[in-house]
C-alpha cells in the first residue's frame, strides 16, 4: 500500500484536526516507514508508529512519493527513526501559531515540524523553515514537486 518515505496527508475528524484546520487546510503529515506503517508526531502520544489500519478512521487520505533517489529516501526515513520516542512539541506548536520562535525545541515535534526536519536534513530543498511549517505548506510543495501515487 505505501512505499518507504511516501508522505501521507491526512483528514481526520478529531477535535486537533478540526482545531488545526483553522490555521491549515491539511491538519495532518505522517511518513510511511514501510508498505504497512507510517511514522507521526501525534499530540498526546508524540513521535510514534503506527499501522496503515488507523487510516480507516480517517475521513480521508492522500499519498505522494518523495522527489528522491532510494538513496536519499532511505536517509529521509532513518532522519525520522531517530526521532521515535519524541515528545509531541505543544509549545512548538503555540510558537507556530503565534510566530514567536521563543518557545521552538529540538527535542520535540509537530507533525510537519518533523517532516520538514528529515527533507531538509536530505537535501530536498523545500523552502519552509521546519518550526513555521504546516501540513498545508508541506503538501503544496509535493504538489509542485512529485507525482501522486493514489488518493483514497
Amino acid at each position: 500500500m505505501f512505499k518507504k518515505g511516501d508522505l501521507i496527508f491526512i483528514w481526520s475528524g478529531g477535535f486537533f484536526a478540526w482545531l488545526i484546520s483553522f490555521f491549515s487546510k491539511v491538519p495532518h503529515i505522517a511518513v510511511a516507514i514501510d508498505d504497512d506503517r507510517y511514522i507521526e508526531a501525534d499530540f498526546f502520544k508524540g513521535v510514534r508508529l503506527v499501522g496503515k489500519v488507523n487510516l480507516l478512521n480517517s475521513k480521508r487520505y492522500e499519498v505522494y512519493s518523495i522527489p528522491a533517489s532510494d538513496q536519499r529516501t532511505n536517509q529521509f526515513v532513518q532522519t525520522l527513526m531517530c526521532k521515535y520516542g519524541a515528545e509531541y512539541d505543544r509549545t512548538g506548536l503555540i510558537a507556530y501559531l503565534t510566530g514567536f520562535k521563543l518557545f521552538q525545541s529540538s527535542k520535540r515535534w509537530f507533525c510537519s515540524e518533523l517532516v520538514a526536519y528529515a527533507l531538509k536534513r536530505v537535501g530536498l530543498q523545500i523552502s519552509l523553515n521546519a518550526y513555521k511549517v504546516s501540513p498545508e505548506d508541506i503538501y503544496k510543495w509535493i504538489i509542485k514537486n512529485s507525482g501522486k501515487v493514489y488518493y483514497d
